[in-house]
């Protein structure tokens, strides 16, 4: 009705799906970009921001942090893994961290940018390659002796790293894909 592909029952009128239910935060429950929300279970939620922290110091927490620390927990990471991440943007940089967290003891950061990469190394990489300098997949196959990373977290979103992210795993390893695609993989 009036453009809208919602129907009174709340099925979408062009698939016929229940397109009103999924996530509770930004879905079923408004406003998690507000100034105020109501958080069912706060005490197992949230966690109070520090006195002396600014609003701009901590604006990466609720979305972008957690984001990249959910990547690395979805790889599977074990204290001594081996780990590439691909893409050291706020979301990667976040990946970078929570693979050091969970004690990985080899972290490859990749990035085409030489600041973001000196970044990464103060967020935890033990090693970084810049895809415009280097062969990622010979070097990283060169760091772990031919046989490839436990784990390979992406967090760009584009085909290219995505296949190259899946081609530095070792038989049996873990992707975590954080990016959002536009094209068909």
């Amino acid at each position: 009705q009036d453009g809208s592909y919602l129907v009174e029952s709340g099925r979408c009128a062009c698939h016929g799906y229940k397109a009103t239910a999924g996530w509770r935060f930004g879905n079923l429950i408004d406003g998690t970009q507000a100034e105020y929300v109501l958080v069912p279970d706060a005490q197992a939620n949230l966690a109070p921001i520090p006195d002396g922290l600014s609003d701009e110091q901590v604006l990466m927490c609720p979305d972008i942090m957690s984001t990249g620390f959910k990547g690395a927990e979805n790889a599977n990471i074990r204290i001594g893994d081996s780990v590439a991440i691909f893409a050291q943007g706020p979301i990667g940089l976040c990946a970078t961290a929570g693979a050091r967290l969970l004690g990985a003891s080899t972290i490859i950061a990749i990035d085409g940018n030489a600041h973001r990469l000196d970044i990464a190394r103060g967020m935890g990489a033990d090693v970084t390659l810049n895809f415009r300098e280097c062969d990622v997949i010979e070097e990283i196959l060169k760091l772990t002796g031919g046989r490839g990373v436990d784990a390979s977290i992406e967090a760009l979103g584009t085909q290219s790293t995505f296949e190259t992210a899946l081609r530095v795993l070792k038989p049996g390893g873990t992707l975590s894909s954080l990016g959002v695609y536009s094209e068909d993989l």
